[in-house]
């Protein structure tokens, strides 16, 4: 089963970089095509947004991204030893990884209270991404920018989002609340960019329906993580 994930995480992330080399060639050599109508860029913006808060509201319930997404308990019982905690304690989901101690990277804890450190960073650059698209895609707001400079910042935000668990798995929860935030504004960095400089509808719809499938290539990039991180585990009647 952990070679089938493996597998399985490893083709969805060479099919996440082959999407970033085809939106960097089709925005390199593809001609602009100056589209005088209306309503494409507040539909692309429109889009986008939705994107952003639905992302916003699962990582508000993070909980419920446990069940579909992470972890599921297998049996009922306690534990009856466990290393990084004190002993007959139930093992619980707290910001969304078990509460064992092996997933302190993950969280970060805030007056008193337990929060998954990717969650927060994705919610936080949605949040941002939703400002910058109303300035962009809706209030049609002009920015003197060197939107070839733009695209390539976007381009490496992706790739450090998508390479988080191999570049800075460095055992801090800073770094990964960081990498999550810059990982969905460089989505948005890439889609204004895009938009800027090929001026073309398809394009924009292609890179959004691109930007969906990186999240869930993130979202399995993690779930293979956590399995290796419990996998490293000895505690033997674990609920997860």
């Amino acid at each position: 089963m952990k070679g089938v994930r493996d597998f399985i995480s490893t083709f969805f992330l060479g099919f996440s970089i082959l999407g970033l080399v085809l939106i960097t060639t089709l925005t390199t050599f593809s001609p602009a095509i100056i589209e005088n109508v209306p309503w494409t860029r507040p539909f692309i913006g429109s889009v986008f947004s939705i994107i952003c808060i639905i992302g916003v509201l699962a990582g508000v319930f993070p909980s419920k991204c446990s069940r579909l997404f992470h972890f599921k308990r297998t049996n009922r019982e306690k534990f009856t030893e466990e290393p990084a905690g004190p002993p007959n304690k139930a093992l619980l989901i707290c910001g969304h990884h078990p509460d064992c101690g092996h997933f302190s990277a993950h969280v970060f804890r805030l007056r008193n209270k337990v929060f998954c450190a990717g969650c927060i960073g994705l919610i936080l650059g949605a949040i941002f991404s939703l400002f910058g698209t109303t300035f962009y895609f809706f209030l049609s707001m002009s920015f003197q920018l060197n939107y070839f400079l733009v695209f390539w910042l976007g381009l490496v935000c992706i790739f450090c989002g998508l390479f988080q668990y191999r570049l800075f798995n460095w055992g801090k929860s800073s770094i990964h609340l960081f990498v999550n935030t810059l990982f969905v504004l460089g989505v948005f960095l890439l889609l204004v960019a895009v938009d800027a400089l090929t001026q073309n509808f398809i394009i924009d719809l292609y890179l959004i329906t691109l930007s969906v499938f990186w999240l869930f290539t993130r979202i399995l990039l993690s779930q293979v993580d956590h399995k290796r991180i419990c996998s490293a585990c000895h505690v033997k009647d674990c609920e997860f």
